[in-house]
Formats: C-alpha cells, sequence, structure tokens
C-alpha cells in the first residue's frame, strides 16, 4: 500500500513537471498573430515586423511609432488590393518577374554580389523570388487600382491650394 502511495506521489511530481516545462517552452516560442484583416487579407505581426525592419535598413524615417505609421500602410494596401480582386483586375507574370528581377538587381548592388545576397538572406535568388511573388503581386495590384481610382481627377495646383486655405 506504501509502494502504492509512493507511485501515486511521485507520478503527480513527473505529471507537474512535464507539464510545467511544457508551459514554459510554449511561453518562450514566439507565436505569430493576425494584427489586422482588410477584406479576405490578414495582416501579421512578423509582416509588420518585418517591414520595420526593412525600412529602417533603408534609412527610411517612419515617425515616433513605426508599428502604427507600417500598419496603417499595410491596411490601406491590402484594401486596395481587395479592391482590385473585387474588381478583377490582374497582374501580368511577366510584370511580377521583371519587377522581381529588378529588386534583385538592386538589392545585389547594395550588398555587393549575387553569392554575399545569398548569405545575407540565407536563401538563394530563386527562393527569395518566391517568397516575395504575392507579395510584389500584390503590390502591383495596389498601385494599379490606386490608378485606376485617382486617375480621372483633375485638381490645378490653384484648386488645391484653395481647397488647403478654405480648411
Amino acid at each position: 500500500m506504501k509502494k502504492m502511495k509512493y507511485r501515486i506521489i511521485l507520478n503527480s511530481f513527473l505529471l507537474t513537471a512535464v507539464f510545467t516545462n511544457s508551459q514554459i517552452t510554449l511561453a518562450q516560442t514566439n507565436l505569430d498573430r493576425i494584427v489586422a484583416i482588410v477584406g479576405d487579407k490578414i495582416i501579421l505581426k512578423s509582416e509588420i515586423e518585418n517591414q520595420i525592419k526593412q525600412a529602417k535598413q533603408e534609412g527610411t524615417s517612419l515617425g515616433e511609432n513605426p508599428f502604427c505609421t507600417i500598419l496603417e500602410e499595410t491596411m490601406f494596401q491590402k484594401l486596395l488590393v481587395h479592391q482590385a480582386d473585387v474588381d478583377s483586375l490582374e497582374v501580368q507574370e511577366s510584370q511580377i518577374e521583371a519587377e522581381l528581377e529588378s529588386r534583385i538587381r538592386y538589392f545585389i548592388s547594395q550588398i555587393g554580389n549575387k553569392e554575399k545576397f545569398e548569405e545575407y538572406y540565407g536563401k538563394s535568388t530563386e527562393k527569395f523570388k518566391d517568397d516575395f511573388r504575392d507579395f510584389i503581386r500584390d503590390r502591383m495590384k495596389g498601385q494599379q487600382m490606386q490608378g485606376k481610382i485617382t486617375g480621372d481627377i483633375k485638381a490645378t495646383p490653384k484648386e488645391i491650394r484653395d481647397f488647403f486655405y478654405d480648411i
């Protein structure tokens, strides 16, 4: 009977230790989370953090609260992409490939050569293209939609000045 009690106590200690260890492991794991949803497009916290990191590397000023600045820009971009999807705007694959090539050439020129680029990003240029293809497609759809929305707007400098003076 005493052996049974000791086994129960020992098992409960072991279960408590395992449970506590698993909670610590989960707490130490950084899980991504959704910070906004626009239409059927989600915005992840890691996406915003990556854009902040990239903006800082490029020397772009983001103001006092970079997270809010980038989140607002990303939400606007996702709204344009959502509307482009609703309006069935499409971007040609050749345009996407050309933009990807242009960006890779720019990054390589900034870093030095292709090998340094691949070492810096930890992936081949083809993997880099695959990872950013959807981002570029969305960016180009957003630009097309913005052009469609603002394309017919014609305002003279005098009208703009008058508008701001009236405010």
